[in-house]
């Protein structure tokens, strides 16, 4: 049964449409019965239609439900990449042969990495963020030259790209974000190949249209042409990939780009309660740059979101475990989900569950904080407690920090005898300083062997000196020193219930393979909890959703520049919608001594901007109970009872620092 703008979007002939599909409101069921409707109504030849989807398994899902209802084999569903890769190899340009495979890139950038003498910590780390820059700078033609990596020096990038790329061509290779940029240049510059695909897809339908980037839309613009029969499907409050350069902007200006454009808002959301939708709205309302909808529900009122407050995280983490436990009575773990903001969450979800008999799964190829390079920094410290000669840990650590101790002498020491550190003893024999060092370090390795990891940790970091590494590391290659700290506050809170290395290496061991064999399996165990970040869990849906760390600098994000608030707004309602029955948020009040915020989504989703009106009883956190006066834009008048004083306030900020609640 199909409602009224579905109906219409479904019997779109010709011409450009945008389809805005909330939360749950059959946007699939749209674009499968509008591709059957131009096929048996409209007369279209099935070869001439186009389904682009942002993976295979949602294409795959898309072709199936097509084929459910209209078994016309002839139409064309995939993704940007298959279909950009079809039109080069069928254009006899490339074949299969020349594509490089993404296991190939990794040691091709290591050895380039190398070549160049670029320094660096982790190798996984900088290959696997200069690929994700490379990716980027295609996917938004970006001029090499005037690019400024994150990851290393502008020149540095620019080197290991521009022998990246020679390497590619000498060879005609291409790799995946090849195909887009190839494809976007043959379109381009040859008018016969233009011409033949614009007459092959003279209907293209795209899903998940708001995560389209720019390489994507201007081959898409090329190919729609001259007839622009092209049906867009998408939701700008649902744009959380902007770090891969989607970007709502194409959503948003798609009217401007095509004047003749219908446009049809899917309202009803299927999946929700009446409350849940509710908040949601109440939340992404505050978001300015977006086309605003007025969603409902057919569903019941359901009951309020619920809003935990615990003092830590890992009493969340208690908390949450404890609710499932208790749930799974009632019904399967696979009808709930935990969701959180970052992969690092997920770890003391994780730790509680392998010790629990609830089956789960992992979504995300989850970054283990164990495979970091400064968990192997401390582990190679402990390491040398237990076999102070382990050349390996001594070669790791002996300059984290900086001791001064140069390649060439820690080779000599190697080589010229068989304690490493009789080696470099008597390569520095002359050098009173540089020995008292090294005796400086023998004494901090026997120091620890007295300590539990977690004091030994705490020892590393803040006597030895390793967290001034950090801070000078990270100037130094113009990172976060602030993720890298955290980085290493994490692996201190992992010690904390362990006696001894020993046993912290034990759990170490244990939680990364349960983490391998988890995303291995992942899709075996029908009755798992699914544990998923928010960019992971847009498109599923669960009776209950636990949305967790709901605080401010996790969500939103501390690393968020103000301009990505928007984005972050957006990820906290995709966050909840989610949830089709039970919503459950958490925040916790501390974390490492530090007091945290609640989120203030939290506040936005129980006090709506609807209802700030003249008259309304509130309270400030410094100024206690008052009355709001006045309302011009974003100033509010306040007076207090206490002081009996009026102020005059921003309202913006008072909402985002969570100053102001219901009285």
């Amino acid at each position: 049964m199909k409602n009224l703008t579905q109906k219409v979007a479904i019997d779109h002939n010709t011409g450009p449409m945008m389809v805005l599909a909330g939360p749950g409101s059959g946007k699939t069921t749209v674009i499968t019965h509008r591709t059957k409707n131009l096929i048996q109504e409209y007369k279209v030849a099935p070869k001439n239609i186009l389904v682009i989807t942002f993976s295979r398994a949602s294409a795959d899902e898309m072709r199936e439900r097509f084929l459910n209802l209209c078994n016309e084999q002839e139409v064309t569903f995939g993704t940007f990449h298959s279909v950009f890769f079809r039109i080069l190899r069928q254009s006899g340009i490339y074949k299969l042969d020349n594509v490089m495979l993404e296991d190939k890139k990794y040691p091709l950038l290591l050895k380039i990495i190398k070549s160049l003498k670029i320094s660096y910590e982790d190798e996984n780390e900088i290959i696997q963020s200069i690929i994700q820059e490379m990716s980027y700078i295609k996917s938004e033609l970006i001029d090499i030259n005037h690019y400024h990596s994150t990851t290393c020096s502008a020149s540095e990038f620019r080197d290991v790209y521009r022998i990246y790329e020679q390497f590619k061509a000498e060879r005609n290779l291409i790799d995946f974000d090849d195909m887009l940029e190839k494809c976007y240049q043959v379109l381009q510059v040859n008018n016969k190949i233009l011409h033949y695909w614009q007459k092959k897809f003279k209907y293209i339908l795209i899903d998940e249209f708001q995560d389209i980037n720019r390489i994507q839309y201007e081959c898409i613009k090329l190919l729609a042409a001259p007839k622009n029969n092209l049906f867009v499907v998408g939701d700008d409050d649902q744009a959380i990939y902007q770090f891969r350069g989607a970007k709502p902007d194409f959503l948003l200006n798609f009217p401007n780009d095509y004047k003749a454009t219908e446009k049809i808002i899917l309202s009803t959301n299927y999946r929700s309660t009446q409350k849940i939708l509710k908040g949601s709205l109440n939340v992404i309302n505050h978001n300015t740059k977006r086309y605003k909808k007025e969603l409902d529900t057919i569903n019941e009122e359901g009951s309020e979101p619920i809003i935990i407050e615990l003092p830590t995280i890992e009493e969340e983490a208690d908390y949450v475990i404890e609710q499932i436990k208790k749930k799974s009575q009632d019904r399967s773990p696979s009808q709930m989900a935990i969701i959180y903001r970052t992969n690092m969450q997920g770890r003391h979800f994780i730790e509680r569950l392998m010790d629990s008999n609830i089956p789960f799964m992992v979504r995300d190829q989850m970054s283990n904080v164990f495979e970091h390079w400064i968990a192997k920094d401390f582990i190679a410290y402990f390491t040398l407690t237990q076999n102070i000669k382990d050349v390996d840990s001594l070669t790791r650590i002996i300059n984290k920090p900086t001791r001064y101790i140069n390649k060439e002498n820690l080779i000599f020491a190697k080589k010229h005898s068989d304690n490493i550190w009789e080696g470099l003893y008597q390569k520095y024999n002359d050098k009173e300083w540089m020995v008292n060092r090294l005796e400086e370090l023998q004494y901090h390795i026997q120091h620890l062997k007295s300590l539990k990891p977690y004091e030994g940790i705490q020892y590393i970091r803040k006597t030895i000196g390793y967290d001034g590494f950090i801070m000078e590391y990270a100037e130094y290659r113009k990172v976060s020193k602030d993720g890298l700290l955290e980085v290493a506050q994490e692996l201190e809170d992992t010690a904390k219930n362990y006696n001894n290395f020993e046993e912290w290496l034990m759990h170490i061991e244990e939680y990364s393979q349960e983490l391998k064999n988890n995303y291995k399996n992942k899709s075996k165990n029908k009755e798992a909890l699914t544990l998923t970040t928010i960019h992971s869990a847009k498109g599923l849906e669960f009776h209950t959703v636990f949305l967790t760390g709901c605080n401010e600098g996790i969500l939103p994000h501390e690393k968020s520049e103000d301009y990505l608030n928007e984005e972050e707004r957006r990820l906290f309602y995709v966050g909840m919608t989610r949830a089709k029955k039970e919503l459950i948020l958490s925040y916790f009040n501390k974390k490492n001594n530090d007091k945290l915020l609640p989120s203030r989504f939290i506040q936005e989703m129980i006090l709506p901007l609807e209802s700030i009106k003249e008259g309304l009883e509130i309270k400030h956190k410094q100024f206690g109970l008052g009355q709001i006066k006045k309302i011009n834009k974003d100033k509010i008048s306040i007076q207090f009872y206490a002081s009996k004083k009026t102020m005059k306030l921003s309202l913006s900020y008072c909402l985002e620092q969570n100053l102001i609640t219901l009285g």
